[in-house]
Formats: C-alpha cells, sequence, structure tokens
C-alpha cells in the first residue's frame, strides 16, 4: 500500500487507517508487533487507529461494502483457482470503483466522489493491484 500511495503522490504521514478491534488489526493484544498490520501502517508512516469499543456506526461503511462485496461477488462467482481468483478481484474493483453507483452516495460511484473530495488525486489511485496475502503459519489462504 505504501508504494501505491507513493505513486500517487500521498504522503502516509496524512493517512490513517482506522480499524475495527478484530484481532487480525492487532486489536486483541496488549502489545502491537512489528509484523503486524498496526505495525506495518506504522512503520510506511501513516496512523492507524482503532475505532472505539461498541459504537458500531463507526465501522458502519466498512461493514456496508463488505456486504455489497459478498452478495454481488464472492456469492456469484467461482474460482478455478487462484489466478482466476486474483484477476476476479480486479475487474470486480474496477467494476465497483469507477462504474458501480451508490445509492446511499447521491447516485456516485467512487471515481465521482474522489473527484469531487480530492480532485488532485488521479482517478488510478483506486486501481490498487490485487495480491495474494502472505500465509503465516497454521494459515490457509486460496
Amino acid at each position: 500500500m505504501n508504494e501505491h500511495l507513493k505513486i500517487h503522490g500521498v504522503d502516509p504521514k496524512l493517512v490513517e487507517v482506522r480499524t475495527d478491534l478484530g484481532s487480525e488489526f492487532d486489536g486483541d493484544t496488549v502489545h502491537c508487533r512489528p509484523e503486524s498490520f498496526h505495525g506495518a501502517i506504522v512503520a510506511m508512516g501513516a496512523r492507524h487507529r482503532f475505532n472505539p469499543p461498541v459504537r458500531t456506526n463507526c465501522n458502519a461503511d466498512v461493514e456496508s461494502v463488505h456486504a455489497t462485496i459478498e452478495n454481488e461477488f464472492f456469492d456469484l462467482e467461482n474460482f478455478s483457482g487462484r489466478a482466476h481468483f486474483i484477476a476476479a478481484i480486479g475487474t470486480y474493483q474496477h467494476f465497483y470503483n469507477f462504474a458501480r453507483k451508490n445509492r446511499s452516495r447521491a447516485n456516485k460511484t467512487p471515481v465521482e466522489l474522489l473527484r469531487e473530495k480530492a480532485p488532485n488525486l488521479h482517478p488510478r489511485i483506486l486501481q490498487i493491484t490485487p495480491m495474494p496475502a502472505r500465509r503465516t503459519q497454521g494459515s490457509t489462504s486460496v
């Protein structure tokens, strides 16, 4: 993500990543590990903040996006393998960010909203190259 931001002229120091308290974001640990999600965000120079506990609307946009992707993509697609999965993610991401209008956002696409809110950013910033997550001991992936 850091390289992607740099390519598009975004200073990581101006970035704040907000997550829920899920264990995948170190939300269940007392001390965040340098090799963890939190450590990676801090290492690139950005800030990581956890949403306050028991504040469900703090994560409402993320949960809405996840539900949409689940219904429109994962529930409808079958993948023949890792390469097909990665290619399909890229195609759906392009559709979602550049063509799919969102009723709760004045029937605009993410790229239209980007042009309004940050006209200095190139629309390609919305097209992050999909890549498989690194495997850790005991994990499985597609």
